[in-house]
């Protein structure tokens, strides 16, 4: 089988792949232009997020059998249109659920122990401890929306902090959800102290963090999200921060992650959201990307695509 790769995977799926016999072209600087010229020969399409695997792309691939995504948002392909032309479509979400989840609660940790404030003001020779007194985790209350495998990953390790976990999804049966307290988001915005988002960005979850969001939440909140930017609103959230109604953010995510593309308004945006200063922790979508989730992502795709391969 040809096989196109066009994302930095682990060696191992390269040496794999050609180890049964497959064809594989690894070309993770391709662009759209080009995935569209040369894709007509290939069978299988392994991918990240930086193309769009949309009907033109699709259309271009005749002989196309399976997209497999190293890691968890299929937001950029056109999942219907690819079944619809008998494409498996696959991703490897169990490959970095546990590296999304130790990121998280490390993110959680540093902002309620003022953790990068801390290190800053030492660096400065500055020993100050009044003023980092922190908030611990034992007895607080998080909900967490989305109960899939990295919001399962985070509350099993938040099970383990002697927190009260609440977890809602609306894809999944109460009876399904493991180490949370099934929840609806009414009881989620009457009882959370921490708000953690763990959702694909579907047309359902674009901005769910929003002014409506923010103004239901009976309790002053930290948020987290490492799922996708678009996820929230950070026009909103800069308000909720000003108001007082959002504590701090956690975010591994951006709306827009190339600051190099930024738009004035965008640029004016940002630069209010780092106002914030310590009440406000990013990171650059890094929460999945450890040397043992880059294995284990390939080495879930490999197994769901074993009858192929």
């Amino acid at each position: 089988m040809k096989i196109l790769i066009t994302d930095f995977v682990h060696p191992d799926l390269v040496s794999l792949l050609a180890e049964r016999g497959h064809q594989v072209t690894s070309d993770p600087a391709i662009s759209y232009k080009q995935l569209s010229e040369v894709i007509a020969p290939f069978e299988g399409l392994i991918v990240s997020t930086r193309l769009p695997i949309d009907k033109a792309i699709i259309d271009a691939a005749p002989n196309l059998r399976f997209i497999a995504r190293v890691g968890s948002g299929m937001e950029h392909i056109d999942m219907l249109y690819a079944q619809e032309k008998g494409i498996r479509v696959v991703s490897s979400p169990e490959g970095n659920a546990n590296a999304v989840a130790e990121h998280a609660l490390g993110m959680l940790l540093a902002l309620l122990r003022h953790i990068p404030r801390a290190v800053q003001e030492i660096r400065q020779q500055k020993w100050i401890r009044e003023a980092n007194r922190g908030i611990e985790l034992k007895g607080r209350t998080i909900g967490i929306i989305g109960v899939g495998h990295t919001g399962t990953a985070f509350a099993r390790k938040l099970s383990g902090m002697e927190m009260r976990v609440l977890g809602y999804d609306r894809y999944r049966n109460n009876t399904d959800l493991l180490y949370v307290t099934p929840a609806s988001i009414q009881e989620i915005s009457e009882q959370a102290e921490i708000i953690s988002f763990h959702v694909p960005l579907t047309a359902e979850t674009h901005y769910y963090l929003n002014r409506s969001f923010i103004d239901n939440m009976k309790n002053p909140f930290i948020l987290i999200n490492t799922s996708r930017g678009k996820v929230v609103s950070t026009v909103d959230l800069i308000d909720g921060l000003s108001s007082g109604k959002i504590r701090g953010a956690a975010l591994d995510v951006l709306e827009n992650e190339q600051f190099s593309l930024y738009t004035t308004k965008e640029k004016e945006v940002h630069e209010a959201l780092m106002a914030f200063e310590d009440r406000v922790l990013i990171t650059p979508h890094i929460a999945g990307w450890t040397k043992e989730s880059k294995y284990l992502l390939s080495s879930v795709l490999l197994d769901k695509l074993s009858d192929l391969l």
